[in-house]
């Protein structure tokens, strides 16, 4: 359809509307897919999205009956040969017009699937230069297979997060990694949230980590309180105001909820409940 208006095709220049369909959000989708439990919602959006098509047309109206369903659920309908879910990426590929050589795009895919999901990662796990994946990465981003910051957990600092709890209304969300010259790495950032800048530097609102199988201690907290300090060195962000947010689907130990709970405590904890914005 976009053909149609595109280039030098008849119909261009005479859109009265583009009207953009987009997919639905975390919670949307939960409620579209009759999903009440937390847990298994985000593994069933890790999966199907939002897609509302998935739902009715092809899982068939099938949709996991509870936790205790979600694996028997992925082999019935997800994995069954039988299922329309079953070749979806590949056909989802195979009618993009911009698509050339499908067995490349496919590699950039396999490559995001398996949690690279840096520019830099993907050339790697691909053995190819950066510059070379540009162009699919691109395509794919355009054709709406791949999508930046696409994490949950930066959708909901950017749109569901309550500005009290992120200490202002955030300007950027994204993720991305401090340099530590002393110990010669890298700390990768989940979630970082700046703030609205109306002097030298912009406020840091919050950095955080997200793990999903993992309980959450004082060890999480200590590597983020270093990576505040470290870019605390820098001259771009005014630490300050920075809370520190352990995002966990697995919950948190006593000792960190109770440090959270303090009245003068910088510590943010974003359980599945608040993610689904549940009391």
């Amino acid at each position: 359809m976009g053909k149609l208006l595109a280039g030098n095709a008849p119909l261009r220049g005479r859109a009265g509307l583009e009207l953009v369909v987009r997919t639905l959000d975390h919670r949307l989708a939960a409620r579209f897919w009759e999903i009440t439990d937390p847990h298994l919602a985000l593994r069933v959006n890790a999966i199907v999205g939002g897609t509302p098509a998935y739902r009715k047309e092809f899982a068939r109206g099938d949709s996991p009956s509870g936790p205790e369903d979600f694996d028997d659920w992925v082999v019935r309908t997800v994995l069954s040969p039988e299922s329309p879910l079953f070749r979806e990426a590949r056909y989802l590929l195979a009618e993009e017009p911009d698509l050339r050589d499908t067995t490349l795009y496919h590699s950039v895919l396999a490559a995001v699937a398996e949690g690279n999901a840096t520019r830099s990662g993907m050339a790697g796990y691909l053995e190819r230069k950066a510059a070379d994946i540009a162009h699919p990465i691109n395509v794919l981003e355009d054709a709406g297979l791949l999508h930046r910051d696409a994490d949950v957990f930066r959708d909901w600092a950017s749109h569901h997060a309550d500005p009290d709890l992120l200490g202002g209304l955030p300007a950027r969300v994204g993720h991305g990694v401090v340099n530590d010259a002393a110990r010669r790495t890298g700390h990768e950032v989940d979630v970082a949230v700046a703030g609205i800048g109306d002097g030298r530097k912009a406020p840091l609102l919050l950095i955080g980590e997200a793990k999903w199988n993992d309980v959450m201690g004082m060890g999480h907290l200590d590597r983020l309180r270093h990576v505040r300090s470290l870019i605390a060195r820098g001259d771009r962000y005014d630490t300050a105001p920075t809370r520190l947010a352990c995002f966990s689907g697995a919950g948190f130990t006593d000792e960190l909820r109770a440090l959270a709970a303090r009245s003068d405590s910088d510590v943010l904890l974003v359980d599945l409940a608040e993610l689904y914005g549940e009391p």
